[in-house]
């Protein structure tokens, strides 16, 4: 505990100190001397904080009426701490495919003053995502995390990583939550929300024409030429052409490495 001390009025007191106060000041007649105390309340503390102030006169003074010579302040203490999550992604591949791997870090934090007690937190994954592991013991239900770090003190944190894979085109839109039974005087910062773009739709298309003669006798050769096209937005993978062909033709090459099987390329 710190205190100041301002006299008034004749009032003399020492300036400033720490600890208990015990301080010998003058007062004449209409003077004061006014404490102000900074004090630190353990963050474990309940129930009710009672602070008792006396004065005395010195030996040899008298004063006649001492029922007034002691205050109590009395506070009911009412546990708060400032919870907040972060939530950050890691990994993500650019172009993010279908079946990309990636992760998110969760950070849960507790800026005090109090210890919170019964914290959680949540993580519903959207259904553009499978879920694949985590590294925090988190519980799971289909894409619902629920993470129990029970007490966190202040100034303290923890954090969790969470391995997912993309299922599904379209954004990907992420929110983590925290809550405890600990009163919170901010709630504003108790969710986190990871957006990304996710996988994107590729519409992909073929053409096939053939380089031969208006007229053709049995045993000439000639090529067909297969073009694939991707006409986007996003980057298609994993691509695989087939070409059917007719039972009056035989396959000769290919420039692709395409292999033969039946009938079939």
């Amino acid at each position: 505990m710190s205190w100041t001390c301002v006299g008034v009025g004749g009032g003399t007191c020492a300036a400033s100190g720490s600890g208990n106060i015990a301080d010998s000041i003058d007062l004449p007649a209409g003077g004061t001397a006014t404490y102000s105390a900074t004090c630190a309340i353990d963050a474990a503390a309940t129930g009710t904080l009672d602070n008792t102030a006396s004065i005395a006169v010195a030996a040899g003074s008298i004063d006649p009426n001492q029922a007034n010579n002691s205050a109590t302040d009395s506070d009911s203490l009412t546990p708060q701490a400032d919870l907040s999550i972060s939530k950050v992604d890691q990994g993500v591949p650019v172009p993010t495919l279908l079946g990309s791997s990636f992760s998110y870090l969760l950070t849960a934090s507790n800026a005090g003053p109090s210890t919170a007690s019964s914290v959680v937190v949540t993580d519903s994954l959207p259904g553009t995502l499978t879920y694949v592991s985590n590294s925090c013991s988190a519980s799971v239900a289909g894409n619902a995390l629920t993470w129990n770090i029970g007490t966190l003190a202040p100034a303290t944190n923890a954090s969790c990583t969470i391995n997912v894979t993309v299922a599904a085109v379209g954004p990907i839109v992420n929110t983590a939550t925290i809550s405890s039974a600990t009163a919170d005087p901010t709630p504003a910062n108790n969710s986190a929300t990871s957006t990304l773009v996710g996988a994107q739709p590729a519409d992909v298309a073929i053409s096939l024409t053939a380089t031969a003669p208006t007229t053709l006798a049995v045993g000439d050769a000639y090529s067909y030429v297969v073009t694939g096209f991707n006409n986007g937005p996003g980057t298609a993978a994993g691509l695989a052409f087939s070409l059917e062909l007719s039972s009056k033709i035989s396959f000769v090459s290919s420039n692709c490495g395409a292999v033969l099987t039946g009938n079939t390329l």
